[in-house]
C-alpha cells in the first residue's frame, strides 16, 4: 500500500484489498490518518469503488454510498 499526500487530499494505492486489515490500519495511523478500512459486500455497480458506511454529516444520509 502506498499513500501520497496532495495538500488536503491523499491518494492511496492498494495492491491486495484482502490483505490483513490490521496492517492497513497501521499504515494509515503512521500517516496520521484516522481510517479503518475493511472489505464490505456491495452490488456489482459499486465493485472497485471506495464506499463509506454510516453517517455522512448530512441530515437523512446514512447507509452505504460511493465516491
Amino acid at each position: 500500500m502506498e499513500i501520497d499526500r496532495h495538500g488536503n487530499t491523499c491518494t492511496v494505492r492498494v495492491k491486495d484489498a484482502y490483505a490483513d486489515s490490521g496492517r492497513f490500519a497501521e499504515v494509515f495511523h503512521r500517516a496520521g490518518l484516522d481510517v479503518k478500512p475493511r472489505v464490505v459486500p456491495v452490488s456489482p455497480s459499486l465493485q472497485r469503488s471506495i464506499v463509506r458506511e454510516g453517517f455522512s454529516g448530512q441530515p437523512g444520509h446514512t447507509g452505504i454510498g460511493a465516491w
